[in-house]
């Protein structure tokens, strides 16, 4: 999705005035629920043994697999999955209270 897609936009009018105009625009509308991903990001907290798998460690691809196998997606990437677990930051009201 482009860095853009969510920001206003200015145009001109006729006589040289700038015009604000929002429009929020979406892109594509999101492959995966809220719900979906919990709980394929749920199941990795899972050993893997715990699924039959004989791996000791979740990769992407091992939980894209099993994340269909479930029926929790009907379709997933491993690169989706990775999305799904890249560390994000979140406000950490403990740590903005205190300094």
């Amino acid at each position: 999705m482009s860095a853009l897609a969510n920001r206003p936009f200015v145009k001109m009018n006729g006589i040289g005035n700038e015009i604000v105009v929002v429009d929020l625009r979406s892109g594509a509308p999101a492959t995966y629920t809220p719900e979906q991903i919990c709980a394929v990001i749920a199941m990795t907290c899972e050993k893997p043994s715990e699924s039959e798998r004989p791996i000791s460690h979740w990769s992407q691809r091992e939980i894209a697999d099993e994340a269909i196998r479930r029926g929790l997606v009907s379709n997933i990437s491993q690169r989706s999955v990775g999305r799904f677990l890249k560390k994000r930051p979140t406000l950490n009201r403990t740590a903005f209270v205190t300094g």
